[in-house]
């Protein structure tokens, strides 16, 4: 079961979502100031390399940085099931994919988003980059397939 403060933050990752595929990088605050999206042109290292990642998570506050690159090629709901994930991050305070994963998608899945894109949020983000993708990548996508039909199968 979500908390309030994760209703809050899957509201603002809504609304955020809905508006990244036209908005210009920058800050982007909840109303209440509560949590923080930098919207970056591209994800980097300290060596200025782009990471392929669509967004992550800083560890010590509820800020979510955002690559722009990556983010205006995805469908609102895509968005809003790695929004999800990384507010999950934060939120259990996890360093783990997987559990990041399932608990993004059952947040994405009790908001009523369709099932189809949730699986599309985990094979778009990897097919991407198949060059990096190895047997932990594909197990998470297994995991989120099956955490997905069993949601389905107790609706």
């Amino acid at each position: 079961m979500a908390t309030d403060d994760q209703h809050r933050f899957l509201e603002f990752a809504i609304q955020f979502a809905q508006k990244a595929g036209y908005v210009p990088p920058g800050f982007y605050e909840s109303t209440d100031n509560e949590f923080l999206f930098q919207y970056l042109d591209k994800i980097t290292d300290p060596l200025g390399a782009e990471l392929i990642t669509p967004a992550r998570t800083h560890r010590k506050m509820p800020r979510v940085q955002i690559s722009q690159r990556l983010f205006k090629s995805y469908t609102i709901p895509i968005r809003v099931a790695i929004l999800a994930h990384e507010g999950c991050h934060w939120f259990l305070n996890t360093r783990s994919q997987t559990t990041a994963d399932l608990c993004g998608m059952k947040q994405y899945l009790d908001y009523g988003f369709p099932t189809i894109e949730a699986v599309y949020a985990v094979t778009k983000v990897f097919g991407k980059n198949p060059e990096m993708v190895g047997a932990s990548q594909i197990e998470r996508t297994k995991d989120v397939i099956n955490f997905i039909e069993n949601y389905r199968a107790n609706e």
